[in-house]
């Protein structure tokens, strides 16, 4: 790494993949976090693994032994801003003005051919079913597209209003048939790992709001797919505990359509009346 400028950033994305490396963590990372070795920082992308710590012993166990290493509040970002006094003011989620940022550059991007533009009570009511998720925005920017694309093409609509968006999403089959082979579909429950065991957590979490993180398959199966995200929350005893929770209000939406996949009618479980995906 001689070749490396002083000040050089290495972004790895996919970074879990690194976890059984226990070359790079304990030579190269642990130095870096104590401000040891070269001039160089990293930001590391992973898609599951401890806030803490990184490396995840109890979802990777076929990870050699070793100690991992210990990233401080500072050096953490989570899918939301935390509200820890030493947490860093940023997220992977966008923040409100990032997701107007973000939606204007989508709107005037050449995958959707047709050009318009969001209102202010448009990108408040999207930004609230995403919860500036970066793939809900984006998958359900270009359904609200395909849905007003004649009459924008004709020129009898070039405003988004909440109103427009509210009715676009009235269908809910029709919603989830097009958000299913967009982005975001990588974080919507599906497919063989679906099992009957994951709805059910699923419905858990989204019933009680989050659930403690602890080791069982069908947690490790939703949380290394992007189903549940983990994070951390200040537990009424005062100390820090890891959660399970939903990534957004249109990942809750999907949940009773995850269960219906899964279970018979006399399991089905009875979800809330506002299920509905424009209902929020």
């Amino acid at each position: 790494m001689d070749y490396l400028a002083p000040g050089t950033i290495l972004i790895i994305d996919e970074a879990q993949r690194s976890y059984s490396d226990t070359l790079f963590w304990n030579s190269i990372i642990k130095p870096r976090l104590s401000h040891e070795g070269l001039d160089i920082s990293f930001c590391l992308f992973c898609c599951y693994g401890s806030p803490l710590t990184g490396v995840d012993m109890e979802l990777d166990t076929d990870i050699r032994a070793f100690t991992p290493a210990h990233f401080k509040l500072a050096q953490r970002v989570t899918l939301t801003p935390q509200s820890h006094p030493s947490s860093p003011p940023i997220g992977l989620f966008f923040t409100r003005s990032e997701f107007t940022d973000a939606a204007q550059r989508l709107t005037a991007n050449s995958r959707l051919q047709e050009k318009f533009t969001l209102r202010p009570d448009a990108e408040d009511y999207l930004f609230s079913l995403t919860n500036g998720h970066p793939g809900g925005l984006s998958s359900v920017l270009k359904y609200i597209h395909d849905f007003y694309r004649h009459a924008i093409k004709s020129r009898d609509l070039s405003v988004i209003t909440k109103e427009h968006v509210v009715d676009s999403l009235k269908r809910d089959q029709d919603v989830w048939d097009v958000l299913t082979q967009e982005p975001i579909s990588r974080s919507l429950p599906q497919g063989r790992w679906l099992t009957k065991e994951v709805a059910n957590l699923l419905a858990k979490v989204l019933e009680e709001g989050n659930v403690l993180s602890e080791p069982n398959k069908e947690a490790e199966t939703c949380y290394k797919r992007g189903w549940l995200h983990r994070m951390q929350i200040l537990g009424e005893d005062g100390y820090d505990k890891e959660v399970y929770v939903l990534p957004s209000r249109l990942h809750e939406k999907h949940v009773p359509l995850s269960g219906s996949n899964t279970t018979s009618q006399k399991e089905r479980k009875v979800y809330p009346q506002n299920s509905k995906i424009y209902e929020i």
